[in-house]
């Protein structure tokens, strides 16, 4: 959940109270969303669907394809609500004289959404390192340890876990239009309900959504992946020193483990690089109020939300070039998938 101080004026007026000069603001929010980050989601559309495709004709033998194709449906979900965000907020609406607040109406309806999905989706490769993990440091044990029934329960509770990033701020508030006495105007936007305690609901809500739940998937995205590389060379240097004719079977095995970690790997840290601007902008929202919405450094938060948008467009973009690279199995149905759509193309056009 997006920290969004709400309460103080409209958007229209912040921006009028600026810190940094208003060009600078507008090329960054043009850059970053609207030219840059419309492509790259839209294209990120494109992909996760395929993705989606690619995944149901594979089936769900393997218990690692229902997590990879729950993250290319979050991932979807986080990129459509994000080109939602794009579209409505540009420096035009944001400076217009209007009756609504962009950003307010934005928030209750894209940024919330967004950030569930994008924190289920992070926690989702967690679990996918996690469920990796034990496959490393157990090897005899995981398939009594991780099985589809327990993997899609994983997925369930923690579609839970990040919940609150849409409950709380969808109950506890609504869009209508309010007074701002101090500037003598009245808006659309974000209105709280009267039974809300707005200090201690959304204190707490904040601390977990956006400083507790972004640095826990952080810290176990390191750890699980951390722990697979100290096991992976630990029998890597034991299967060295094996001999004999189980030498070879292993190392089939092992090659096949190999692949599959790897692909986590480089999936994790795509997730690391990518959002830890988010992680931090929303660290110094938690804790320093000024930096939200209506606070009088907001425009410096906001060059650096622009800047997180358009990376996190790249994370829910980029998965399909990994599956592609590391999989076979995945390359070879996506090849057969265009190959044959082409075809189709060309006899209907011959015809």
């Amino acid at each position: 959940m997006t920290h969004l101080n709400t309460n103080r004026s409209t958007v229209n007026v912040n921006f009028l109270l600026r810190t940094i000069p208003g060009e600078v603001s507008d090329i960054f929010t043009i850059l970053c969303l609207n030219t840059v980050g419309e492509i790259i989601g839209l294209f990120g559309i494109v992909a996760n669907i395929i993705n989606i495709l690619i995944f149901l004709k594979q089936g769900f033998r393997e218990s690692i394809n229902i997590t990879f194709m729950a993250l290319a449906v979050t991932d979807l979900g986080a990129l459509l609500t994000l080109q939602m965000t794009n579209i409505l907020v540009n420096p035009w609406s944001l400076t217009a004289s209007q009756d609504y607040s962009p950003l307010e109406v934005v928030a209750l309806l894209s940024f919330y959404p967004h950030n569930y999905f994008l924190r289920v989706s992070g926690l989702i490769t967690a679990f996918a390192a996690f469920e990796r993990c034990l496959g490393v440091v157990f090897p005899l044990k995981v398939k009594y340890i991780v099985n589809r029934k327990r993997i899609l329960m994983g997925i369930f509770c923690i579609c839970i876990i990040a919940s609150p990033n849409v409950f709380i701020p969808f109950y506890c508030s609504y869009l209508d239009w309010k007074v701002v006495p101090m500037f003598n105007i009245s808006y659309f936007g974000i209105v709280y309900r009267e039974d809300v305690r707005r200090d201690f609901d959304f204190s707490f809500a904040y601390f977990y959504t956006d400083f507790f739940l972004p640095n826990l998937t952080l810290f176990l995205l390191i750890t699980n992946n951390f722990i697979m590389a100290v096991q992976l060379t630990a029998h890597a240097s034991w299967r060295r020193e094996v001999a004999g004719k189980r030498e070879s079977l292993s190392n089939q095995i092992s090659r096949k483990e190999q692949k599959i970690v790897q692909m986590l790997t480089k999936l994790s840290l795509i997730f690391i690089v990518c959002l830890i601007p988010q992680s931090a902008i929303l660290t110094a929202v938690t804790f320093v109020k000024e930096f939200g919405l209506g606070g009088p450094y907001f425009d410096v938060a906001w060059l650096c939300y622009c800047v997180s948008f358009l990376l996190e467009s790249v994370h829910s973009s980029v998965n399909i070039f990994v599956f592609y690279r590391m999989s076979s199995r995945y390359r070879n149905i996506f090849q057969m998938l265009f190959s044959s759509h082409s075809s189709i193309c060309i006899k209907r056009v011959t015809v």
